[in-house]
């Protein structure tokens, strides 16, 4: 008996062993794997909610650019949460092309076509489309695969400049000035 005590062993019976022991024994076991059953189901509840919380967090830091740049902490919290890495990125606002059918499912098939090649995350918050791009490889490939990805799903793009994180929102304000120039100033509506 003292050899199983490692391995867990909560319980054990001694020969002879009598119906009731060891229906008594059985029961103790049940309750222990339904205690366990349990503790996992709140674990994927508990998951679920901190991977929508997460979604949440992400998106609405990335809308909040429309306001202001992030600070040091904020920048530094949304890395964190995001997996974004670096100092430098740059943000794409979309837009279905004229019978482009639904916008959302586009979008996330843009995001989804750029994903396997960029560290991207994206919002769809407030009416608009947004995706904030990690700088990584030279701005002019970037915007180029962004731009022909978009196109093949019937998505418009306007793709502001890399900057610094503490001037995101100039990458922001480019990219929406870029839509606006290109599709006329209600294309945000």
């Amino acid at each position: 008996a003292r050899k199983v005590i490692p391995l867990n062993v909560f319980s054990y019976l001694v020969k002879p062993i009598g119906k009731k022991s060891l229906l008594e024994e059985l029961e103790k076991v049940k309750v222990h794997l339904d205690g366990i059953r349990e503790k996992g189901r709140l674990l994927e509840k508990q998951t679920a909610l901190f991977r929508e919380s997460r979604g949440e967090q992400i998106g609405s830091f990335i809308s909040r650019l429309m306001l202001r740049s992030p600070t040091p902490e904020e920048w530094t919290d949304f890395r964190e949460i995001s997996g974004i890495p670096g100092e430098k990125a740059r943000i794409a606002i979309f837009r279905p092309k004229e019978g482009g059918g639904k916008s959302e499912k586009a979008f996330m098939d843009v995001v989804e076509g750029l994903q396997f090649k960029y560290n991207c995350r994206y919002s769809m918050q407030a009416g608009m489309m947004i995706l904030l791009l990690a700088a990584g490889e030279s701005d002019d490939q970037q915007a180029r695969f962004v731009r022909e990805t978009a196109e093949t799903r019937g998505m418009d793009t306007s793709i502001g400049d890399t900057h610094h994180f503490s001037e995101l929102m100039d990458s922001f304000l480019g990219a929406f000035e870029e839509a606006q120039e290109t599709a006329g100033p209600a294309v945000l509506k």
